[in-house]
């Protein structure tokens, strides 16, 4: 049998350069609206439990490569925005192909460091007299479904450290709160508290669940990874009697996909357990999930929030594998789909493509059976995750790192199974659902969940 050892060696390692599967600028009459590279994002966040509100003030420093309007998006309209010190304005736009909406600072910048200081109220977060319950949901199958729900965030290509600082005015500090995040959570003060996130982050990464105390039922214990580090793990529900077997399964999960596809590298294991709608939604190391999808979304932290869609158009790549994964990893002789157009929708495209359930998954079983010499698709991403674990990819940086790491010729096959007409693609969007898929919007398993 022939190895893979070598040819791995091969791949280019080091971290992708910003450009990696953004879309292009645009004209816009009076300029170009440009995509930026965030360098940093500081979220002040201030709780005033007395007016039940959350206001967020967000410093995002940032680098443009070009001259234009710089491009950013949260669903809410901001009430303030400051470039480099100066106040300006805001506008919600769609992009050139309809696609999405997206919104530009109304003040033109030169190539170079700039600082943009956002201001606004965020949606969802429910206030009562015990204290916050929010939940930050998100969903791949939704325009504008990531960290942009809450606060100014950019498109899902870029990486950038993230710090989160919650002030509690007035009494809220003495409110018995409850925080399960991905981040590392820190207590400055009584009534100040700092959140980090990994720089690695894109803006499908982040969980956030803010709750009171007592709210859920708490079971906690830890992983013993491959590379002997202890990992906690958290599974927690309203549902006292069901905690016991996700933890149990969970354990089962963690263990066989170290086996298949390497150490789990995350810093944490957090699944919130529920049964009351079918599916369940990924993050970095954590899951919101019946129990029939708990495997699906621990798959997902390798291949979703392990390596990285950089956009829309290859956002089929994660769902594809997941789901050849946690159903047989089965070989097929055959390609068996032509023309699907997963990959071929807008540059602008923010979601991932539904046939990636069905015709995708095929087409990883037919690569599967190409690569059998050489260890089978297992044995492709474990390669694949040793170098671009916590980085974005693209379908045609996929594709190039297959073909390094088994020495094929893949471009045909790809050009067969995951290009194709955007507009037949479209279909897509109504078509094919799938049962690991949240059954509900964002904004229902919001009120539902938090």
């Amino acid at each position: 049998m022939k190895s893979w050892l070598g040819a791995a060696a091969c791949l280019f390692v080091q971290s992708i350069a910003f450009g990696h599967g953004q879309p292009p600028s645009f004209s816009m009459g009076s300029g170009n609206a440009i995509f930026v590279d965030i360098v940093n994002v500081q979220d002040e966040i201030q709780v005033d439990h007395k007016q039940s509100k959350l206001f967020y003030q967000s410093t995002i420093d940032f680098e443009a490569l070009e001259h234009g309007f710089p491009i950013f998006d949260v669903e809410k309209d901001p009430t303030e925005v400051i470039m480099d010190g100066v106040p300006t304005t805001q506008a919600l736009i769609k992009d050139p192909t309809d696609e999405t909406k997206l919104r530009i600072a109304m003040q033109s910048v030169a190539p170079g460091r700039h600082q943009m200081i956002i201001k606004g109220e965020i949606k969802g977060a429910a206030m009562g007299s015990s204290g916050i319950n929010w939940l930050w949901t998100m969903n791949d199958l939704t325009d504008r479904g990531f960290l942009e729900r809450y606060l100014p965030a950019n498109f899902e290509f870029d990486q950038a450290p993230r710090t989160l600082v919650f002030k509690f005015v007035r009494d809220s500090h003495k409110l018995n709160q409850r925080i399960v995040t991905n981040g590392t959570v820190t207590w400055l003060s009584q009534d100040t508290l700092q959140i980090r996130f990994p720089e690695y982050f894109t803006s499908s990464s982040f969980y956030l669940h803010m709750y009171v105390e007592g709210r859920f039922t708490e079971l906690k214990s830890q992983f013993k990874t491959k590379d002997g580090r202890t990992v906690p793990v958290l599974v927690y529900s309203s549902a006292a009697g069901i905690v016991g077997k996700f933890e149990t399964q969970a354990h089962v999960s963690l263990q066989d996909l170290e086996r298949r596809f390497g150490t789990w590298k995350h810093d944490q294991v957090i699944i919130y357990a529920q049964e009351d709608v079918s599916g369940g939604m990924e993050y970095a190391g954590a899951t919101v999930t019946d129990f029939n999808s708990l495997n699906h979304e621990l798959i997902h932290s390798y291949f979703a929030r392990g390596i990285m869609p950089a956009n829309g158009n290859s956002g089929w790549i994660d769902e594809a594998i997941t789901t050849w994964a946690d159903h047989g990893s089965n070989s097929a002789d055959s390609i068996g789909v032509v023309g699907t157009g997963m990959a071929s929708h807008s540059p602008y495209f923010r979601q991932t493509d539904r046939k990636a359930y069905t015709s995708g998954a095929r087409f990883i079983r037919y690569l599967d059976h190409l690569f059998k010499p050489f260890g089978g698709m297992d044995g492709a991403l474990r390669e694949l995750l040793k170098f671009r674990l916590f980085n974005t990819i693209t379908t045609e940086s996929f594709r190039s790192d297959l073909e390094t790491i088994s020495g094929l010729p893949l471009k045909s096959h790809f050009d067969q199974a995951v290009m194709g007409s955007p507009k037949s693609s479209n279909l897509s969007k109504t078509r094919y659902p799938n049962p690991h898929h949240m059954s509900v919007t964002p904004d229902r398993a919001q009120k539902l969940f938090q």
